[in-house]
């Protein structure tokens, strides 16, 4: 198994402070950018996720 990176996005709303579920927002398709550069803002931790698995 290797070593991944997990994103947690939270406190996320849309730009005008719709919820993030909101249909008059853009469609989001699980590209990074979507998240970082679209009509949502919100708080991003990224995490290295460890392979403790391997030996």
């Amino acid at each position: 198994m290797s070593d991944r990176i997990r994103n947690y996005f939270f406190s996320a709303k849309g730009i005008n402070g719709e919820d993030v579920l909101d249909s008059s927002l853009t469609p989001r398709m699980g590209i990074f950018e979507d998240y970082t550069k679209g009509d949502i803002n919100s708080y991003l931790i990224l995490g290295k996720l460890c392979s403790c698995w391997d030996t």
